[in-house]
């Protein structure tokens, strides 16, 4: 999963699953959160937002997004990912330089679902399909 901070792409999942030991240090002694408290929270938020019914408007995506910063573990939790994303961008990114992203300033990018060749009728068939019979 990739995830965009004021106009750069960062890997979340390498950002989550392999920081630097220092990192996670630093991350921990200035107040922040874990990564296993950031992947909850990932978590929690993706399953808030698929509780929106597809028809939702904008306001009601909206309440579920602002509802989810209303937890102090979930505002710590989205500024450690803030931190460890671009510490592993290689940033010299400080605790204090990730709480003054603005929340906006986030975008999580979705992944397009990989796509087997039989599920598209747009896709070239295999030679043995097309080879004649005989």
């Amino acid at each position: 999963m990739k995830v965009e901070i004021e106009g750069r792409e960062y890997d979340l999942t390498a950002a989550i699953h392999t920081p630097k030991i220092g990192d996670v240090l630093d991350l921990k002694r200035s107040g922040g959160t874990a990564p296993s408290r950031i992947v909850r929270a990932i978590d929690e938020l993706g399953d808030a937002l698929r509780s929106v019914p597809e028809d939702a408007t904008i306001r009601q995506v909206d309440d579920v997004v602002l509802g989810f910063f209303d937890s102090i573990e979930h505002l710590e939790a989205f500024a450690g990912l803030v931190f460890l994303c671009r510490r592993k961008g290689g940033e010299s990114v400080s605790w204090a330089d990730a709480l003054e992203t603005s929340i906006s300033d986030v975008k999580f990018l979705v992944d397009a679902p990989v796509q087997e060749a039989g599920d598209d009728p747009k896709a070239p068939s295999t030679l043995e399909e097309d080879a004649p019979e005989g």
